[in-house]
């Protein structure tokens, strides 16, 4: 395969995949529109469409996904899940495997994607405005609401993408929250695994993995914490999730 070749082929899948990913938002996003306003929350979308959507992206990507731990889960407790992130394609694997009710911490700016941001919303996922502390930490607070009305929150404490093989440093927030409401907080790790050659090119729109492996770890207690446990949680839930990556 030449260089140009190569660069067209590229250039094609990765438009595929983005349709693909399109398709799936445009279909369940409408669909899930009506059962908002019925319901008058995201519990009945959440259960008919996350786990689906995860799915389907994942399949017409060509992404293999393989998923360990859920015995760690308890469908009637609400916890924090943190998780690393390598790139988009973690989400969607976490929307496949996860089967509770969820809503994830996700970055203010995504609320402006057209139908996600709005379902999004009304579905009770919580924006996050980072780069500004202040507003970040009041965001944050609507966190400990979602915990006390029995949802579980998914967070990725990085802040940002990380590297396929390691970790960023974990923000403490996550830490915070869960210490806060006093629910545990359960450890999963993403492990995207890439062609050879591509990992370097991870960042770029076209790049998929080929295999991601979702490992949830056991919970881990916050009884008898405080704030200044939030550091030392974080670190040790970062070692924990580096090592079921296998590279703690």
């Amino acid at each position: 395969m030449t260089p140009a070749f190569g660069r067209v082929w590229r250039t094609l899948r990765g438009l595929w995949r983005w349709f693909g990913i399109a398709a799936a938002l445009t279909v369940c996003g409408t669909l899930s529109i009506p059962t908002l306003a019925l319901t008058g929350s995201g519990r009945l979308g959440h259960r008919l469409f996350a786990r689906a959507w995860g799915r389907f992206i994942l399949f017409w990507c060509g992404v293999e996904l393989r998923v360990e731990g859920l015995e760690n889960l308890d469908a009637g407790r609400s916890c924090v899940i943190v998780a690393n992130h390598v790139s988009h394609y973690g989400f969607y694997a976490a929307a496949a495997a996860l089967p509770l009710q969820w809503r994830a911490v996700i970055r203010a700016e995504m609320r402006k994607i057209p139908l996600f941001g709005y379902v999004a919303d009304r579905a009770g996922h919580v924006f996050i405005r980072l780069g500004d502390r202040a507003r970040a930490e009041a965001d944050l607070r609507e966190g400990i609401t979602r915990l006390g009305e029995g949802y579980t929150l998914l967070v990725f404490p990085e802040g940002r993408p990380g590297p396929v093989a390691g970790l960023h440093r974990f923000k403490r927030g996550a830490f915070r929250l869960a210490i806060e409401a006093g629910v545990p907080v359960i450890p999963m790790a993403l492990e995207e695994t890439y062609e050879p050659g591509e990992p370097g090119e991870r960042g770029a729109w076209h790049a998929a993995p080929r295999r991601i492996r979702v490992s949830i770890g056991p919970a881990e207690s916050t009884a008898n914490l405080g704030e200044d446990d939030a550091g030392p949680l974080a670190e040790k839930l970062a070692a924990v999730i580096g090592a079921r990556m296998g590279t703690g």
